[in-house]
């Protein structure tokens, strides 16, 4: 090395303790860019050398996307070799400073095992992975010609375990499902296992979707268990399926006035014990209802202050996604009225509270109405 400057003997001392560090030069400075070894990892490195023929210092500008803290900033060094010696000492001493994860192995085994699982499973309609192979999407059809889609996200911490994501299935189903899956066909087997159970609650549910005027939920999903259904001007039925059993009766409460629903309820006990299970769902609630067919809600053609059916208080149908579920039982009034804001009126005039519910007047014709306390619905 006698015949070489001292720059030159820099720059080969570099080469041979950091071969994957390349140098160029840009406006003035030189720039060493690549990789360093720390731990059993490569770690992105850029360091900035200025004043290069004068007095050379040294900056860390960028160390594999990570934080430079005080330790990192302070690193001095005569030579770009010295330099990164710290820098490698300073990461080793820093016992919260991990390397990054090296996910060429979880990488592998994602696209090999996507590709394993797109070919196997015939039940596939549509399979999509995202680029940084982080999520993946899966469509599938039922026996109904029904679609249903599953999100499954790539937890690479954990050497790749499957979660499912924001699954559209009724609550109860959910809350069994197992959190993660070690293999992506295991996480799949589990839907496609729980659509075919479910498949006599999807075809209830179709039915009644096509045969009445469902009020509630607005845009029915397949987790929903419930419809709210249309029966007349002040009166509606919230039809709740019973999922262990869905060709059994299911629960029924009436919304509504209650001189409205008193009759409803007088003519369903009587027909309570006819239900048979046998039989078709939307057929069964018709005859225990007395019904021949669901009726149809007729159109509101005319435009009013407020719509028929919204709240009276916030003049909105909805709020939280839910309707007004209190109607006034004074017959010239029957204003209906969101359980929160007739809660949140009743509070500001001193009402009275008994037990779960508060009483006091309507704010429309102030007779006498109750509502239960938002947090005991």
């Amino acid at each position: 090395m006698a015949n070489l400057s001292k720059m030159e003997e820099s720059e080969l001392e570099l080469l041979l303790k950091y071969p994957l560090l390349a140098c160029h030069t840009q406006d003035g400075a030189k720039h060493y860019v690549g990789k360093i070894l720390f731990g059993n990892h490569d770690i992105d490195l850029h360091v900035v050398e200025e004043n290069v023929r004068e007095n050379p210092t040294f900056k860390l500008k960028t160390i594999y996307g990570g934080s430079i803290d005080d330790a990192l900033s302070k690193i001095t060094a005569p030579k770009i070799t010295e330099f990164v010696d710290k820098i490698v000492t300073t990461l080793e001493n820093e016992p919260d400073r991990k390397p990054p994860q090296n996910l060429t192995k979880a990488y592998r085994r994602i696209l090999q095992e996507y590709s394993e699982f797109t070919g196997f499973h015939l039940t596939i309609k549509k399979c999509q992975i995202s680029s940084d192979l982080s999520k993946i999407h899966v469509t599938t059809v039922d026996e109904g010609c029904r679609e249903h889609g599953l999100d499954i996200a790539v937890d690479w911490n954990e050497t790749a375990i499957f979660i499912p994501l924001g699954l559209n299935l009724p609550e109860q189903v959910t809350n069994s499902f197992p959190t993660n899956f070690p293999y992506l066909t295991e996480i799949y087997s589990k839907f496609i296992a729980a659509i075919e159970d479910l498949q006599p609650f999807f075809d209830v549910m179709d039915d009644l979707d096509r045969s009445c005027c469902v009020l509630d939920p607005e845009v029915p999903t397949r987790r929903d268990c419930y419809r709210r259904i249309w029966l007349d001007q002040n009166l509606s039925v919230m039809v709740i399926v019973n999922l262990a059993n869905v060709k059994s009766r299911p629960e029924l409460k009436f919304l509504g006035p209650e001189r409205v629903v008193q009759p409803w309820f007088e003519k369903l006990g009587d027909k309570l014990e006819d239900w048979d299970e046998k039989k078709n769902f939307v057929q069964e609630l018709l005859n225990i209802l007395g019904l021949e067919t669901f009726p149809v809600k007729p159109r509101q053609d005319r435009v009013t202050l407020m719509d028929a059916g919204e709240c009276s208080i916030c003049f909105s149908l909805r709020l939280n996604d839910k309707l007004p579920e209190i109607i006034c039982e004074n017959k010239c009034c029957e204003n209906h009225y969101h359980v929160e804001c007739l809660y949140e009126w009743l509070t500001s005039i001193n009402s009275k509270r008994m037990f779960n519910q508060l009483h006091g007047q309507c704010p429309n014709c102030e007779k006498k109405i109750a509502c239960p306390i938002p947090d005991l619905v």
